[in-house]
Order: structure tokens, then sequence, then C-alpha cells
């Protein structure tokens, strides 16, 4: 049985690979009939050779994580469908959050605690912008109005990504209001969470902003939400081996 390669990480500490899926050749063997099956329900062949290649690469990843075979990788989905390592095949309390956008994937580990992560290309949005910005807090929305120009793309990139780590990290899926919690759209490092009633503790998680990790080959706006403080993030570019 190989041995767990995050076995030393400490329980502050998050992992983040970055996954250029253009580029991954991996085989599918790997993959269970559940994860086949979703693969052949994508109409048009880019996606599902996306999807098989995020597969390929979270397997691998957790595999080395658990110290097994990535075919030997369990899942299970939380109360709202949140895909998490089943409890029997997980005796290390992992935790981990995949995203992707275009043909970059973020897959992000830490122990004990939730996890969440969101990448999004920059592209110009203004239909979507006009469609969500009602959805978001009255903060956000103000501070997103004082934004003029391309900037506001950016700036509204910065703030779904960090909310969508959230909720991500979370678990709540569709079931949780846009409104019940605010986050800083600037270019800090460190956002910031406000606390609302709505979901106790929030304001003693982290967020963090990706953006460096997913500069090149095209420009992406990412987000990493962690339940507790981050003592170090450690960046790794995905080989499968």
């Amino acid at each position: 049985m190989p041995k767990p390669m995050a076995a030393a990480m400490r329980p502050s500490e998050v992992e983040i690979y970055r996954i250029d899926l253009a580029r991954l050749d991996a085989h599918p063997s790997c993959l269970s009939d559940d994860e086949r099956a979703r693969a052949g329900r994508f109409h048009f062949a880019p996606d599902r050779a996306r999807f098989v290649a995020c597969r390929i690469a979270l397997r691998h990843i957790l595999a080395k994580v658990l110290g097994v075979q990535p075919a030997g990788v369990q899942f299970a989905f939380g109360a709202h469908g949140k895909p998490e390592i089943a409890r029997d095949h997980n005796q290390g309390d992992w935790r981990f959050n995949l995203s992707h956008s275009g043909d970059i994937a973020l897959v992000a580990v830490t122990q004990g605690r939730p996890i969440g992560i969101d990448i999004e290309m920059l592209r110009p949005l203004p239909r979507q912008m006009m469609e969500i910005l009602p959805s978001l807090s009255l903060a956000e929305q103000s501070a997103l109005q004082l934004v003029g120009g391309p900037a506001r793309t950016k700036a509204f990139l910065r703030c779904w990504t960090r909310k969508e780590a959230v909720i991500k990290a979370i678990g709540a899926g569709l079931t949780l209001d846009l409104a019940s919690f605010t986050v800083s759209i600037g270019t800090d490092i460190e956002p910031v969470i406000w606390q609302t009633a709505a979901i106790p503790g929030l304001c003693q998680w982290s967020l963090h902003a990706l953006d460096q990790l997913c500069a090149k080959p095209e420009p992406f706006i990412a987000a990493l939400a962690v339940g507790g403080a981050i003592g170090s993030i450690r960046l790794v570019n995905f080989q499968p081996t």
C-alpha cells in the first residue's frame, strides 16, 4: 500500500493543487462506474474531457493523501450534495474541494475542517452581473456600484469566487442565501468575511485570494475559504505519477 504523502501536514495547513486539464494525459482506468456514467452524459466532447481529467486528477491527489491507489478512493456526499471522502475510508478526516474554469482546475486539501475553493476565468459578464447583483448583500452591491469600467468585472468575480468558496466550504449549496453574509471585494490577499446571525462563527473563518496561482496562461480569479485559521498554504502544480 502506498505511504500517505500528506501525513506530515498540520491541521492549520492547506495544500492547493493547480491542474492544467488540457495537458493532463492520464488513463481513466481509475474511475468508478458512476464517474464513467456521469462523463457519458456530457453532450460536448470538450466538457466530457474536462470532467474526466478533473476526476482523474482528484483521485490521484487524494490517493497520495490517503496512501491508497487512485481507484481505491471512496467518495460520499453531504446532505446538500457536497462530495467528500467516505468516512470509513478516511481515518485522517481529510477534507477537499474542487473547482474548475476553462482548462484550469484547483483542488484544495486540509484536515478536520470545512474547506471550499472557487475559480473563474476573467471574461466579460454584463448579463450575469446584472442577474446576480440583486442577490448579493446590500454592502456588496454598494461596493460594486462604486467600481467603474473594466475593473467592475474583476471586482464582481472577486466577490463571486469568495462567496462561492464560503458556500462550498459550508456545504449548504443553493439552500444558503447569498445575502446572508458579506465579503470584501478589494485586492487584499486575505479578504474579510463579515458575520451574520444566519451563520454563527463565520467571522472565525479564513478567506484567501488565489489569483497569483492562476495568472497563466489566461487570467483567472480564485478564492479559498477554510473553517479556522490558515497556518500556511502550499501550492503544487499537479503532475500525475
